[in-house]
């Protein structure tokens, strides 16, 4: 998963992993409006996504840090705030539940 504006023109990305893994990628969801990419990659099937707790309960306002590759540095650290709890969105096929 990506901001959409990251791979926004693109059907393919380079997927890369936090051991710097690099994998050939296809975008297979998209919308504009909540700015969100689904990404596949083959390679990455079976492979279990960084965990989450999911049973702590967050309020708006509260500070949360994003990981990524940001302009194709490495490992790079975003800091944001909850600005919204227990959204749903849907990007085709996929549906979203409960996210902040």
């Amino acid at each position: 998963m990506t901001n959409a504006h990251v791979v926004e023109g693109s059907l393919d990305a380079l997927v890369r992993t936090s051991e710097g893994d690099e994998y050939e990628g296809k975008v297979s969801g998209y919308s504009n409006e909540i700015d969100v990419a689904l990404l596949f990659a083959n390679e990455l099937v079976g492979e279990q996504p960084f965990p989450l707790n999911k049973t702590a309960y967050h309020d708006v306002g509260e500070p949360v840090i994003a990981l990524g590759s940001l302009l194709g540095y490495r490992n790079t650290v975003t800091f944001g705030h909850i600005t919204e709890t227990n959204c749903t969105f849907h990007i085709f096929p996929h549906t979203f539940n409960n996210v902040y």
